[in-house]
């Protein structure tokens, strides 16, 4: 019987008997009354080293679970297959939920094969286009059982490595964001570690990283042309010669509406919020959250500002201060004009806090009266201040802005700039000398 056959016999009369039978088998039981040999570890052992949650993914793609296919809004290379062109709620799906959560249920977290599971979990289930519209009726089932709160145990190198870089990727954020997003919501039933957490946001990182900009929301031919002096705020008369470009198309965007509603919860205030609260509880998950809103400002521009601002209300004074105090004071990265700290991949943690200061500080700024600028919570005793740097501090940040972006000016070939990125991140040098000098004239504008 071929692969083909094998997927198209799991709609058969015969399939929910068999997956019964499966699941008997993994089941948490000895052999027999007087026997105490582990007949579900040795089965799930079994069905694991054999592709089991590959298999598992293609018969779970291949049918529609408790909604019909136009509610899924699948594309057409998505479309399940169904004899008649009606769509039916699967007799198999609860029987292969009940495989798929098996491992979590038969092996302590501790074992191999728990660990195995969840990582196969995350490479051939979590990246199945919508997926918990798919499942519905066993939604409850698999939300439960699949410790989403332990994503610590997860290979995130075999997940990045084995993912492909296609739609697929979209789908395994979009999945991620709807089941482990309550988990780090404050008050949360189901609370997630730090270590969980760490890897979670590694994992989003690590997915941002590899996509191109541009492919988190459905794609719209731009008809009109883009002017790329637009993030300036001088005026495009100003500019009267400046080329226009046309927005390119990107390899990869969701297909769909509802994966593209999914993607949009990542930058959702509420989201961004307790992240924040969340992450700032130990020092390596706040390094990540730091990577993760730069990472999302490159790969998805239009969200950049909003998410800054989200930023902002979320911390008020209190994310500057932190940043500056905390990292960008005490980096080497601008300590001196030489630039020898910044190609060094020894600091690549120090760049996230230093991008980020710089585009809260210049969009606050922009908002910032003169009085503003020169009171300080400090000096007035207010709280309410706008300017969450004394003068001395805005003089010593200057100074290692100014530094870097004198480097990149007079350092660094135009080619180099253009292609190159700053370690660690998918950001640009010539990105990096563009932010720095707007922050820079900001500053040097109220002197």
């Amino acid at each position: 019987m071929t692969e083909c056959q094998k997927l198209t016999a799991i709609s058969s009369s015969n399939s929910k008997a068999l997956l019964r039978f499966i699941n008997i088998l993994a089941a948490k039981r000895p052999l027999s009354d007087t026997s105490d040999i582990p007949v579900g570890e040795a089965t799930l052992q079994y069905l694991i080293c054999r592709d089991m949650y590959f298999k598992l993914s293609k018969c779970m793609s291949s049918i529609v679970g408790a909604i019909g296919s136009r509610q899924l809004q699948l594309s057409d290379h998505e479309q399940p297959i169904s004899p008649k062109g009606k769509s039916k709620p699967s007799i198999t799906l609860p029987g292969l939920i009940e495989l798929c959560v098996a491992p979590f249920k038969q092996f302590r977290s501790s074992q191999p094969a728990y660990h195995q599971s969840l990582t196969q979990v995350m490479v051939h289930i979590m990246t199945i286009p919508l997926l918990p519209n798919r499942i519905l009726s066993s939604l409850a089932d698999f939300n439960n059982h699949v410790p989403f709160g332990a994503l610590d145990l997860v290979d995130l190198a075999t997940v990045s490595n084995v993912v492909a870089v296609d739609v697929s990727t979209l789908h395994l954020l979009a999945n991620l964001i709807t089941f482990v997003s309550p988990r780090h919501a404050p008050n949360t039933q189901l609370p997630m570690t730090n270590a969980a957490l760490l890897s979670y946001i590694s994992l989003l990182n690590n997915i941002l990283s590899v996509i191109p900009s541009n492919s988190l929301e459905i794609w719209k031919e731009d008809l009109t042309s883009v002017n790329p002096w637009a993030n300036d705020d001088s005026d495009e008369e100003d500019h009267p010669s400046a080329p226009r470009s046309v927005r390119s198309r990107p390899s990869i965007f969701p297909t769909d509406e509802k994966t593209a509603a999914k993607l949009s919860n990542l930058v959702s205030q509420a989201n961004m919020d307790s992240l924040l609260i969340a992450a700032n509880r130990s020092p390596s998950t706040w390094q990540q959250f730091l990577q993760l809103v730069i990472n999302i400002g490159a790969k998805w521009p239009a969200k950049r500002e909003s998410v800054l601002s989200t930023i902002v209300v979320g911390s008020g004074n209190f994310i500057f201060k932190q940043l500056w105090r905390d990292s960008v004071r005490r980096s080497p990265l601008g300590a001196d004009i030489s630039g020898s700290a910044l190609r060094n991949p020894q600091f690549k943690n120090d760049w996230p806090a230093l991008l980020l200061l710089t585009e809260l500080y210049t969009q606050a700024l922009l908002t910032m009266t003169d009085d503003e600028f020169f009171s300080n919570a400090a000096r007035t005793g207010s709280t309410a201040a706008r300017n969450p740097f004394i003068i001395g501090e805005v003089v010593l940040f200057s100074r290692q802005l100014l530094n870097i972006a004198f480097y990149l000016y007079w350092n660094e070939d135009a080619n180099s700039i253009q292609s190159c990125t700053i370690p660690g991140l998918p950001v640009s040098w010539e990105l990096v000398r563009e932010r720095f000098t707007k922050c820079l004239q900001a500053i040097h504008a109220r002197e």
